[in-house]
């Protein structure tokens, strides 16, 4: 008799394991975009915290020195969101390939064993609440 569980032979305590079925072009895609949107979310964060250090009693600067902060900011912001960021890129990737309900294949996936803080976005336009 073949129940639901064992579908395709495999059990992971009693889910099938369905991330042999995902078509490994289209989750790579998945990873790269999720991660790309991370940086950038990321990108604006580092953004306005650069905004907060003070600036040295020059009172000029040199020239091109807004645009290698820039470079510095972006690659920062890249290198954060590809060593696991925020958890922003996972959630993406959990729900976007259907996956949602099997943390380990994401945390296979993502290469991370932790899970971001649960968020409530509540309505729109309200500030993020922290679930406990």
């Amino acid at each position: 008799m073949n129940s639901l569980g064992n579908i395709g032979g495999k059990k992971n305590g009693g889910m099938v394991q369905i991330r042999e079925k995902v078509d490994p072009a289209r989750e790579k895609a998945l990873r790269q975009a999720a991660t790309r949107f991370e940086s950038i979310v990321i990108g604006m964060m580092v953004k306005e915290m650069w905004k907060t250090v003070p600036r040295s009693g020059f009172p000029d600067r040199a020239p091109g020195m807004g645009i290698a902060e820039e470079m510095y900011q972006r690659e920062l912001s890249r290198d954060l969101a590809r060593s696991g960021g925020l958890g922003v890129a996972k959630e993406i990737i959990s729900n976007m390939s259907g996956l949602a309900g099997t943390g380990k294949a994401i945390d296979e996936m993502s290469g991370q064993d932790e899970s971001p803080v649960p968020v409530d976005a509540g309505k729109v336009g309200d500030s993020f609440n922290v679930v406990a």
